[in-house]
């Protein structure tokens, strides 16, 4: 088989920038719905922004599928190339991934846990580290080292029959849905949301996205209306369902929570990569750099920002309300500014960086002699 030269598609940059921003704001107004007085009148605007934001990481998960199967699509799966992939996710997404996760749990240890037995506290540790607990937002790496383990297999067995590739957007849901549905009566894993089969329907829809383009472009740009419609009503029955959980103490079924959140996060994922190819080259090329770098830092300030909003929360926990407000617009924009910062220099002037936020961002032109899709990572 031929490798097929892919076309560059800087577009996809925006996409991420605002992903990253997503998870952000969410992570910024985490706390303040669980501490805020229901009854206060700005608690159902938190309590919206912090549902509808909640397309960080599902629009990743969307992305990560879609610029493998891109890249790789025209490529022969051979030994070498697979040993490659697995060595630099290794290198820029599995080593990243343990040390903040040792990181992460010795804050805790530092600031929560009083160690008792060092042992013990190991085991818990290990166990964390192969669940993707060891902090709340590290899940994330988790699955997707998940989804690079079948990645091979899935691209070989489409390669094998290219028919079938055409299923993969329907086997997502089907396969995210069974396992739902088998959990939910048979299985009870507590934290499904640690396993990959919770969000096959992006990874998949992705692939398939990545692997028929032009057709999934041209069916976004036809079927744009009722996408519109039905992506607005799935965000109303979100945010609504939390807000009656929320406030006024109604939970409404398991199966509600999770159709409403999977309907939701999918549609905007399917939206905002629509958008991308409008929104992208109608911006000044200062903002298209802004943009670009941000995307590529990416994966770097999704790991650390959560380090800088508990320092912030611990040293900074103002009285007056109207300061407590204030404070959580300074604790968003120190969390994604700083850590964008810090990113960025790390990159720029210390060698083994990689080891801590993986791989870098480069200067546009040779991110396409690279990576036809994306600049050097591929990892969020």
């Amino acid at each position: 088989m031929k490798t097929m030269k892919k076309s560059y598609l800087p577009e996809l940059h925006w996409v991420r920038a605002v992903a990253i921003v997503a998870v952000l704001l969410v992570h910024s107004t985490s706390q303040t719905i669980v501490l805020l007085d229901k009854q206060s009148l700005l608690y159902p605007l938190y309590n919206a922004s912090n549902i509808l934001f909640r397309i960080g990481t599902t629009t990743f998960l969307f992305l990560s599928a879609f610029v493998l199967f891109y890249s790789y699509s025209g490529q022969q799966i051979s030994k070498q190339r697979i040993r490659t992939f697995y060595a630099r996710r290794g290198k820029y997404i599995l080593v990243p991934y343990v040390l903040f996760s040792m990181a992460y749990y010795a804050l805790i240890l530092l600031f929560v846990v009083d160690v008792q037995d060092p042992l013990q506290t190991g085991i818990v540790f290990m166990k964390k580290l192969f669940t993707g607990k060891a902090y709340a937002h590290l899940y994330f790496v988790f699955i997707n080292l998940q989804f690079y383990l079948m990645f091979p297999f899935i691209l070989w067995l489409v390669q094998r029959r290219p028919g079938w590739s055409v299923h993969l957007w329907w086997v997502g849901l089907l396969v995210q849905w069974a396992f739902y549905f088998l959990n939910h009566h048979y299985f009870h894993i507590v934290y499904k949301g640690s396993l990959s089969l919770t969000y096959m329907s992006y990874y998949l829809i992705g692939a398939f996205a990545g692997l028929h383009l032009d057709t999934f472009r041209r069916w976004l740009s036809q079927a744009q209306g009722w996408l519109w419609g039905a992506w607005a009503a799935a965000g109303f029955a979100h945010v609504w369902i939390y807000h009656q959980y929320r406030v006024e103490g109604q939970a409404a079924p398991m199966l509600a929570f999770e159709a409403a959140w999977n309907s939701y996060t999918l549609l905007t994922a399917l939206l905002l990569f629509r958008l991308c190819f409008r929104v992208y080259p109608r911006l000044t090329e200062g903002v298209k750099k802004w943009v670009q770098h941000l995307s590529a830092c990416s994966f770097g300030i999704y790991l650390l920002h959560p380090m800088i909003l508990l320092a912030y929360r611990e040293f900074v926990q103002p009285g007056h309300i109207l300061l407590y407000h204030g404070s959580i617009l300074i604790g968003f924009l120190l969390a994604g500014l700083g850590s964008w910062l810090i990113v960025t220099l790390s990159f720029r002037y210390l060698r083994v960086s990689w080891m801590l936020f993986g791989n870098g961002p480069a200067d546009d032109g040779a991110a396409k002699q690279r990576n036809p899709v994306w600049s050097k990572s591929e990892s969020i």
